[in-house]
C-alpha cells in the first residue's frame, strides 16, 4: 500500500465516497471462513494491534495531562514513521483531527515547537467548530464526509468526547457511537477512530487506580471503553503541578498485547522519554490503610468479581483492595451508608448498580 499523501481532486474524491457508506446491518460467515479471512494490507498501524483501521481507540485522561498533544503527537508519529509513546507505528498514515478546544494561537505554538516541514500531506486539524460538534445536523456531517473522501486518513482523531455526545447517559453515548460509525464508516477500510477521553475527577479518599483499573475511570466508561478495543490512560506522574512528567498506561487491547506503563517529560509539542523515572516511588503513592473509601474502590470490587457478593466476602475484597479496616468497609458497604443507592440486596447478596453517568467525586464513605 503507497504511504504517499494522495492528491486532492474532485475525482479522486468521488472514487473514494464509498468508504463512509453504511454496510449491510449484520452478515454471518463460517469458521472456514473466518480462518481463512485476510486482513488488508496496511491496516495495523500502531503497536501489536492497538491502533487498526476500522477500529476504536481511546486516549484517556485529567484535564490538562497533556490528552491532545499526545493526540497530535500520534498524528505526527504517522506523518514521519516513527514510534509513538513508545509504540512501533509500522507505516506512514494520514491523520484527520477534529477537534474543538484548541484555537489557532494554541495550534501555531503547537506546530511551531514541532515543525511542520514534512507533515502537511499527512496531517489535517480543524479549528474549533463555531457551534461545535453537530453530528446530527446534515450539513456537518457532509462536511466530514467530504473532507473524508477528499483527504482519505488512516486515523480520525475525535478531541474531546464530551463535545460529541449531549447528555451523559448510556443510551446517548450509544447513539453518538452508532452515529460516528454511520459518518466516519465501518470495517477494515475505514479510518480507525481515536476518541480523547476525560475521566472521572477523583475525591479525596480514592486510591490511585492501576492497570485495567484505570478503565472504570474514564467519563461514561460503561459505554465508551466497552465499545472500544484499546485504553490508554495518562496520568500525572505526582500532585507537584511544576512536575512535567506523565504515566502512559495501556488498560485495554482487545486484540493484541497490553504494553507496560512508560514515564514521559510533556513538552509544549512531543513527548519525550523521562529513562530515569523512579517507578518504586510512584507506585508507592497508592496508600494503604486508609479510613476512606471512595466510589472507584467499591467499582472494581464488584467489577473484579463479575456479578453480586455476600457482603462478607465484599467486606474481605475490599480490604484486599485498599487496606481498610473492617468497620471501615462495612461502613462502605451498609444499607444506608454513602453508597446505599449503588448497592441493591438481592437475598444475602449485595449487586453493584450504578448509573453510567456518576462521578466518583461525588461521594466518600
Amino acid at each position: 500500500m503507497s504511504t504517499e499523501p494522495l492528491s486532492h481532486t474532485p475525482e479522486n474524491a468521488q472514487q473514494n465516497a464509498s468508504r463512509t457508506e453504511t454496510p449491510p446491518p449484520i452478515a454471518f460467515f463460517t469458521p472456514s471462513e473466518l480462518t481463512a479471512y485476510d486482513p488488508p494490507e496496511g491496516g495495523r498501524l500502531v503497536g501489536h494491534n492497538h491502533i487498526t483501521k476500522g477500529a476504536t481507540a481511546v486516549i484517556a485522561g485529567a484535564a490538562g495531562i497533556g490528552k491532545s498533544r499526545a493526540a497530535v503527537g500520534l498524528a505526527v508519529a504517522g506523518a514521519r514513521g516513527v514510534d509513538w509513546m513508545g509504540l512501533t507505528v509500522h507505516r506512514r498514515f494520514r491523520s484527520l483531527i477534529i477537534q474543538s478546544e484548541n484555537g489557532p494561537l494554541r495550534l501555531k505554538d503547537e506546530f511551531s515547537a514541532i515543525g511542520t516541514n514534512d507533515l502537511d500531506g499527512y496531517i489535517r486539524v480543524s479549528p474549533p467548530p463555531p457551534f461545535g460538534f453537530e453530528f446530527g445536523n446534515a450539513q456537518f456531517v457532509a462536511e466530514i464526509k467530504a473532507a473524508l473522501a477528499d483527504f482519505q486518513p488512516d486515523i480520525v482523531i475525535l478531541d474531546p468526547w464530551t463535545a460529541t455526545v449531549t447528555d451523559d447517559k448510556g443510551k446517548d453515548y450509544r447513539e453518538t457511537l452508532q452515529l460516528l460509525k454511520r459518518v466516519f464508516g465501518c470495517g477494515d477500510d475505514s479510518p480507525a477512530l481515536v476518541i480523547v477521553a476525560h475521566t472521572r475527577k477523583p475525591g479525596n479518599g480514592d486510591r490511585v487506580p492501576r492497570g485495567r483499573s484505570l478503565m472504570h475511570e474514564v467519563a461514561g466508561s460503561y459505554v465508551l471503553t466497552s465499545h472500544a478495543r484499546c485504553v490508554f490512560n495518562m496520568l500525572p506522574a505526582s500532585d507537584d503541578t511544576s512536575d512535567d512528567r506523565i504515566v502512559f498506561e495501556n488498560s485495554k487491547n482487545n486484540d493484541g498485547q497490553q504494553v507496560k506503563p512508560s514515564a514521559w517529560h510533556r513538552q509544549n509539542g512531543l513527548f519525550l522519554p523521562c529513562p530515569d523515572f523512579d517507578w518504586n516511588a510512584y507506585n508507592g503513592k497508592q496508600e494503604r490503610g486508609r479510613s476512606k473509601i471512595g466510589r472507584g474502590d467499591l467499582r472494581e470490587v464488584f467489577e473484579k468479581a463479575g456479578g453480586p457478593m455476600t457482603r462478607q466476602d465484599a467486606v474481605k475484597a475490599l480490604r484486599e483492595v485498599t487496606g481498610c479496616s473492617k468497620s471501615v468497609a462495612y461502613d462502605a458497604l451498609s444499607n444506608d451508608g454513602s453508597f446505599a443507592e449503588c448497592l441493591a440486596a438481592e437475598g444475602a447478596m449485595l449487586r453493584w448498580s450504578e448509573s453510567e453517568a456518576e462521578d466518583s467525586e461525588s461521594d466518600h464513605a
